[in-house]
């Protein structure tokens, strides 16, 4: 899977960011890069795990599951809940993180939960915020 921001691009952002009308410190600037680091190495993994092939027919697809609070963007409380299908190609280019400081992941959805009838695949289409625009 491929990482929808290079590192030196978020760190290039990371200049223009301001929290509370001030940029950031330096070791803010390290702390986020470093979360977004973690957040894009956790999520890539847990779509490659879901869809090991052990799993397979097991695991049948995704929820965004996003913390909807005043810090979330838009784009985020929109999918919180919304499902694909474990194949589905919209996988990869909206696994998290979408933004500076996303919190969001992917969760699993069971063969079981869906024959239960408590999920159906659907995938809205709010675009993606603009990195260059995020503040905190």
């Amino acid at each position: 899977m491929t990482i929808n921001y290079k590192i030196k691009q978020i760190e290039i952002l990371l200049t223009k960011v301001k929290y509370e009308n001030s940029f950031l410190t330096k070791e803010e600037k390290d702390e986020l890069l470093e979360r977004w680091i973690s957040s894009t190495d956790s999520n890539r993994k847990r779509i490659h795990d879901f869809m090991d092939p052990d799993l397979s027919g097991f695991v049948i697809g995704v929820q965004y599951s996003a913390i909807c609070d005043d810090r979330s963007c838009d784009f985020c409380q929109s999918h919180n809940g919304e499902s694909l299908k474990i194949d589905d190609p919209l996988i990869k280019e909206n696994t998290p993180p979408i933004h500076l400081g996303c919190r969001c992941i992917w969760s699993p959805i069971t063969k079981i939960e869906f024959e239960r009838g408590k999920i159906n695949f659907t995938w809205s289409t709010i675009k993606k915020p603009n990195l260059d625009l995020i503040t905190f």
